[in-house]
């Protein structure tokens, strides 16, 4: 019999082990391991070569720390590890981050003066720095960032908005009612305004006022001019729908239907939508002799929200039930998207104008919240706070802003820049709630109107470039409906 070999691990090698075989216990030492694994040292890393230093030429690691300290003025310990580490650290520190040089009041203490010296210098192409000579006169940049990438472009000047109105109008009597819309502007630039049973125009070209119709005994609670301009669609308490002719004065056609108030009003063309406290949603076709063509019970309280998107494919209501509801013509008795978000009634609603299927809507006293809604993917993307009752939203043709009206309790007037819905500007002024809302024709100016009695002119967004207005559309001939 052989002598067991003194090497363990040698002849742990050489035995041919069998399925039966157990593996024998070898105390302290155990068997060898083999791997292709490379796992290199990066201790040495060429940092001229791999980050394009400039000026350096030794290798730069905690090992070999002290010859870059002694290029630099750092003097240390020879041999001190825990020096070498530490200082290592400290001049990536100052070099990277901008910390002051650090100092270290010990028998190990060391100073680090870089005064005129810095490590990672970063060297121009003749390209990005055109007219330079040599080599040694083009710019250096501590950043690897091309040199035209590091000249920040002056910063743009915020825009100022006047906080003060540009004119302040009476409005005695008008009625203070959430769930109202009294005031709307038109494509012929008139300001129409609802007192009581009354409804009087303001036209800001020539600064004329005029009283455009009477619907007494029977308060108005809601008014839209027609996309031309040229018919007034003003609804009462009565439930009745009154359609005006602005040239003529006289009335065209009076259309019946809702059991209560008339809150709001949305044109689509020649189809005009109102939206009533009995909850529901009439569809009329003005080019048709009936009342309506269509008849939906969409909420469970007042639709005091009514508007169409820009391209006129989706309607969108609001109601005290705190629902908003997304609608089409397609199939107009059945809601497309609901949203349930808020938790106070909503009146405020707008579409964007820069993006399609983007909506903002503002709850009541209970929710005081702007949610903005992407309808094409039922995704909300921002949802902000405001501390107060929102009572209307108005989107900027002109800008990516919207601006906001609010009541109970902060009696003010906001701007708001998207997406970020930061505050722009807010405008103070009115004594109550700021419950009317309407835009001018060229989106540069804004009308509210409160409880205060007073109507207020703002110059908020700058004024349209030419062309980039839509054009009007077709004018609808209402004269030959009997």
């Amino acid at each position: 019999m052989d002598e067991p070999t003194e090497n363990k691990a040698y002849d742990y090698l050489l035995r041919t082990p069998s399925p039966k075989s157990k593996r024998k216990s070898w105390g302290s030492l155990s068997p060898p391991t083999f791997s292709d694994r490379l796992i290199p040292s990066r201790v040495a890393t060429d940092f001229p070569c791999g980050l394009n230093l400039l000026e350096v030429k030794e290798n730069v690691g905690p090992s070999n720390v002290g010859s870059l300290g002694s290029s630099f003025g750092v003097h240390a310990t020879v041999g001190d590890s825990s020096i070498s580490a530490d200082l290592y650290d400290k001049v990536l520190q100052c070099e990277l981050l901008g910390k002051p040089p650090p100092t270290r009041d010990d028998e190990r203490s060391f100073v680090v003066p870089f005064e005129s010296q810095k490590l990672f210098q970063y060297m121009a192409t003749e390209e990005e720095a055109p007219g330079f000579g040599s080599d040694a006169e083009l710019p250096r940049s501590p950043v690897p960032l091309r040199i035209a990438e590091q000249q920040s472009s002056p910063p743009r000047p915020m825009r100022k908005i006047q906080k003060s109105p540009v004119r302040i109008m009476d409005a005695p009597n008008i009625h203070d009612d959430f769930y109202s819309n009294l005031l709307d502007w038109s494509a012929a630039d008139d300001l129409a305004v609802a007192l009581e049973g009354k409804v009087y125009l303001w036209n800001a070209s020539n600064n004329r006022v005029s009283l455009s119709c009477d619907v007494d005994p029977c308060a108005i609670t809601s008014v839209k001019w027609s996309p031309d301009g040229y018919s007034l669609a003003v609804g009462s308490s009565s439930g009745n729908v009154t359609l005006w002719d602005r040239a003529q004065g006289r009335s065209l056609r009076t259309m019946k239907g809702h059991e209560g108030y008339v809150n709001s009003i949305a044109w689509n063309g020649h189809v005009l939508s109102t939206g009533g406290s009995d909850g529901c949603i009439l569809h009329r076709d003005m080019r048709q002799s009936a009342n309506y063509f269509a008849k939906v019970c969409a909420h469970q309280g007042h639709v005091c929200g009514l508007k169409w998107s820009a391209d006129d494919h989706q309607l969108a209501s609001g109601s005290d039930d705190c629902t908003v509801r997304i609608w089409n013509l397609r199939s107009p008795r059945s809601y497309v998207l609901q949203c349930v978000q808020h938790k106070g009634a909503v009146k405020a609603l707008s579409w964007s104008p820069h993006q399609g299927g983007l909506l903002a809507s503002g709850g009541g006293v209970s929710d005081k919240r702007i949610h903005i809604w992407n309808t094409t993917n039922d995704v909300t993307v921002k949802d902000v706070s405001t501390g107060s009752q929102v009572c209307n939203l108005s989107w900027s043709k002109n800008v990516n802003e919207i601006v906001s009206t609010h009541g109970y309790s902060h009696y003010e007037v906001a701007v708001w820049k998207y997406p970020a819905m930061t505050r722009v500007a807010t405008l103070t002024g009115h004594s109550q709630r700021v419950l009317y809302l309407a835009t001018s024709p060229d989106g540069s100016k804004i009308a509210t109107g409160s409880g205060d009695c007073t109507i207020r002119v703002w110059d908020v967004f700058p004024a349209g470039k030419a062309g980039s207005m839509r054009s009007p559309r077709k004018a609808l001939n209402l004269r030959t409906i009997r």
